[in-house]
């Protein structure tokens, strides 16, 4: 039998994964391009979850990623996630929020949010962009006003 993981963005602060050989994990680039996570043995790989970008108010990105298998060796995965209580409120820190950098994501409950990825994980999803991410609390951007519309106002 062989299982991976499809994509997927953590749904924690951080995550540690044990690097065991040999290593299927895949990061999605910034030009949408997969890349293979290179897998130094007796280390950590520490990637960045959805709870992370939310109190950092993006300042860290959440990390997209997946586990490949090649079905020809017998891969493990060792990975302690640390997350949010179930009944915490996840909202941008007060200290990364002013004027120049208005809050980027709507508060939301963790327990809620946990509970529906979990789901998103046990139902055929149409496309991949129904899986509920960090993203989905993201606010509706409005450009700055211009100096003309400053005057005009």
């Amino acid at each position: 039998m062989v299982l991976g993981k499809g994509w997927h963005a953590d749904i924690s602060a951080l995550t540690l994964l044990a690097q065991i050989q040999p290593s299927g994990l895949e990061i999605r680039g910034q030009d949408n391009e997969w890349i293979k996570a290179k897998s130094i043995p007796h280390s950590f790989t520490i990637q960045i979850g959805d709870l992370m970008e939310g109190y950092t108010n993006g300042l860290y990105k959440s990390v997209e990623n997946r586990v490949v298998v090649s079905g020809k060796k017998e891969m493990y995965s060792v990975a302690l996630a640390f997350v949010s209580a179930i009944e915490a409120t996840v909202q941008p820190l007060p200290d990364l929020v002013n004027e120049q950098n208005p809050a980027k994501y709507e508060p939301f409950n963790y327990g809620n949010f946990y509970r529906v990825r979990r789901l998103s994980n046990c139902v055929k999803l149409a496309s991949e962009n129904d899986i509920v991410t960090i993203h989905t609390f993201k606010k509706p951007t409005t450009p700055a006003p211009t100096a003309a519309a400053t005057v005009a106002a």
